[in-house]
């Protein structure tokens, strides 16, 4: 998902497009993430948040985070 030229900063999951239709899932900064694609787009965006995955389905109270699609 990320790469890295050496001298140069990470460029992280700038041509990812997420599917939609995969089940959500919640991280470990409290997010409901639509699926794991997204909330790996938000941990590589974010890595002093370091965001994992804490479990499948919503987390407890929480909505579905709208993530931005990034278009191909």
């Amino acid at each position: 998902m990320c790469a890295q030229t050496p001298g140069t900063k990470t460029n992280c999951c700038n041509d990812v497009v997420c599917p939609e239709d995969d089940p959500p899932v919640c991280g470990s900064d409290g997010v409901t993430y639509p699926n794991t694609c997204d909330l790996s787009f938000a941990s590589c965006n974010n890595p002093e948040r370091n965001i994992t995955l804490v479990s499948d389905g919503a987390c407890p109270g929480q909505p579905v985070s709208q993530i931005p699609q990034v278009a191909a």
